[in-house]
C-alpha cells in the first residue's frame, strides 16, 4: 500500500484561510494569534487528515481536522456526521479511547465537504509503511511491552464490543456498513462487500480471486454470534495511538457500523498477518492469534464463533480495499502501464490461504 494516490489531498493554505475564522467563531474570539496547518506524511488513503495548531489569548490548542475527500476515494461515501456523533458518544457514554471531537461542519462550501475538528492525542502510532514488522519502535521495542501493547488494545476492543447498541446507538443500524440488530451478520456482510468490490472496480470486471472469494465466503456462512456490537470497521495497529506501550486513542471510524465482536478482532490479526508477510519476519510473542483469541473470549465474556471465517473475511476485505487503491493510483497516473492489478494485491497470497482453511 506503500506510496499509492487515491485523491488529491486539501492545499494547506487554502484549508488555512477557511479555517481560521470558523475557528474563531467557534472559540468565540475575535481573532487567532496564530495558526499553522499542515498535512502529515504518510496519513490515510482515505478521509483527509490535517494537523492544526492554533494560538488563541496566549494559549495554544492542537487539533486534528478530519474531511471527507472533495473527490472519488476508497469509499463510496465517507459519514462525516456518525464518525463524529460515535466518537462524541462513546466519549461520554463508555471508557473506550478516542479522540476529543469539538464541532463539526457540514456545509460543503467551506472545505468541499463535510468535516470535524478533534483534540490532538500525543502518542505514537505503529508504522505501515514500512511495516512495523520491519523496524521502528515496535520493532525495537521488548518482547514485554509488545505484550503491553496487545492486552491493552484487546481492553479497548473489548469495551466497545460489549457496549449496548440498541441502547446508545441505534442509529448504527442504519449507515452503510451498519445491520438490524438480528441480522445474519455474515451474510449481510458479504452482500455488502460484493457490493463494495463492484464500485471499486471503477467500471471494470472484478478481478476473479475476489470474485471467487465472495462465491466461497457466502457458501460457508458461520454461526451466527449471539449478539452484535458496535462495530470499529477498520480495527488494526496502525488506526491505534499508543503512549508507553498503552492505547490511548482508537482512530479511524469511517467504517464504523454494527458487526459481530469477531470481526473486529480477526481484523487485526488478518492485517498483522498480510503486514508480516511483507518480505520480513514476524516478530516474536506478538499477537500470536491463539492467545488473542483466548484473551478475548475472556474479556468479551463469551465464546467467539467462526473466527476462521471471520478471519478470511477479514482478508478479503483488505484485498478489495487494496484493489480499489490499485485502481485508482493507476487512474490518477501512479501505476499507469501495468496491467493485472491482482498481482500486485499485498493481500491476494493469504487469502487464498485463509479460505483454504474453511
Amino acid at each position: 500500500m506503500a506510496g499509492a494516490v487515491t485523491t488529491e489531498r486539501r492545499e494547506p493554505s487554502r484549508v488555512r484561510a477557511v479555517l481560521e475564522p470558523w475557528l474563531a467563531a467557534h472559540l468565540g474570539v475575535g481573532r487567532l494569534d496564530r495558526l499553522t496547518v499542515e498535512a502529515p506524511s504518510g496519513h490515510g488513503f482515505s478521509n483527509d487528515t490535517l494537523l492544526v495548531e492554533l494560538v488563541t489569548n496566549g494559549e495554544r490548542l492542537d487539533l486534528v481536522v478530519q474531511a471527507a475527500p472533495t473527490q472519488a476515494g476508497l469509499f463510496p461515501d465517507y459519514a462525516i456526521a456518525e464518525m463524529f456523533r460515535l466518537q462524541r458518544d462513546l466519549r461520554d457514554l463508555s471508557t473506550v479511547p478516542v479522540a476529543n471531537v469539538r464541532w463539526l461542519e457540514q456545509d460543503p462550501r467551506l472545505l468541499g465537504a463535510a468535516f470535524y475538528a478533534m483534540d490532538r492525542v500525543e502518542g505514537k502510532v505503529p508504522d505501515e509503511s514500512p511495516p512495523y514488522h520491519r523496524g521502528g519502535w515496535v520493532f525495537d521495542a521488548t518482547a514485554d511491552d509488545r505484550a503491553r501493547m496487545t492486552q491493552s488494545l484487546l481492553t479497548a476492543m473489548a469495551a466497545l464490543h460489549r457496549l449496548d447498541v440498541a441502547e446508545h446507538f441505534p442509529y448504527l443500524t442504519s449507515t452503510r456498513w451498519g445491520m438490524a440488530l438480528d441480522a445474519d451478520p455474515a451474510a449481510e456482510r458479504v452482500r455488502q462487500w460484493r457490493d463494495y468490490t463492484a464500485w471499486a472496480c471503477d467500471g471494470d470486471k472484478p478481478p476473479a480471486f475476489l470474485s471467487d472469494a465472495w462465491q466461497v465466503l457466502g457458501e460457508a456462512l458461520p454461526e451466527r454470534p449471539e449478539r452484535l456490537s458496535v462495530a470499529w470497521g477498520d480495527a488494526k495497529l496502525g488506526n491505534v495511538i499508543f503512549r508507553d506501550f498503552e492505547v490511548v486513542a482508537l482512530l479511524d471510524w469511517e467504517l464504523c457500523g454494527v458487526g459481530p465482536a469477531e470481526e473486529d478482532l480477526t481484523n487485526q490479526l488478518a492485517v498483522d498477518r498480510v503486514l508480516a508477510g511483507m518480505g520480513a519476519t514476524p516478530m516474536p510473542a506478538f499477537f500470536c492469534p491463539d492467545e488473542v483469541l483466548t484473551a478475548y473470549e475472556t474479556l468479551l465474556g463469551r465464546p467467539l464463533v467462526g473466527t476462521r471465517w471471520w478471519y478470511a473475511f477479514a482478508v478479503a476485505k483488505m484485498a478489495a480495499e487494496v484493489h480499489r487503491i490499485l485502481v485508482q493510483s493507476r487512474k490518477l497516473g501512479a501505476r499507469s502501464g501495468l496491467g493485472d492489478l491482482s498481482r500486485l494485491n499485498i493481500a491476494a497470497p493469504e487469502l487464498r490461504r485463509a479460505l483454504g482453511l474453511l
